[in-house]
C-alpha cells in the first residue's frame, strides 16, 4: 500500500493589520475564491498532509497581520483536513517590522553598514554580527 503525501503552498499571502478584516478587506474575494477551489481539490485529492507558506505572510511585521491570518489558515486547515501543525512558514521581506529598527541605534547602525557593505563581504559581516 502506498501513502500519498500533498502539500498546499501559498506565498506572499500580505494580510494587513488594517484592511484584511474591514469594509476595504481588497483580498476577500480572493481568498473566498482560493477557499472554494481548495474545497474542490480536497474534494477531488483527499485530505493534505501539510501547508508551506513562503514569504510575506503580513504585510508590515505587525502582531495583528498574524492573527489575521492565522485565522484564516485554520479555516484554509479546516477546509483541506490538514493539522494545523503542520504548517510550515518562511519569513518574507514584509515580515520585518521595520519600526524595530528605528528604535534601536545598533539596529540602525547594523542595518547601515549592511547596507553599505561589498556584496563578497557580506557573508563575513552576517557572521561576525551574530
Amino acid at each position: 500500500m502506498t501513502s500519498k503525501i500533498s502539500f498546499l503552498h501559498l506565498s506572499d499571502i500580505h494580510f494587513c493589520k488594517d484592511d484584511s478584516t474591514g469594509l476595504f478587506d481588497f483580498d476577500k474575494d480572493l481568498r473566498n475564491e482560493l477557499e472554494r477551489n481548495l474545497e474542490s481539490q480536497r474534494v477531488k485529492f483527499g485530505e493534505f498532509t501539510g501547508i508551506f507558506i513562503t514569504g510575506d505572510i503580513g504585510y508590515s511585521g505587525q502582531e495583528r497581520e498574524y492573527i489575521i491570518a492565522a485565522d484564516w489558515l485554520l479555516k484554509v486547515c479546516g477546509i483541506i483536513n490538514c493539522p494545523p501543525e503542520n504548517i510550515w512558514v518562511v519569513p518574507g521581506n514584509h515580515d520585518v517590522d521595520r519600526r524595530r529598527i528605528e528604535g534601536s541605534k545598533e539596529l540602525r547602525i547594523a542595518h547601515k553598514n549592511l547596507r553599505d557593505i561589498n556584496v563578497d563581504s557580506l557573508d563575513q559581516e552576517i557572521k561576525e554580527i551574530f
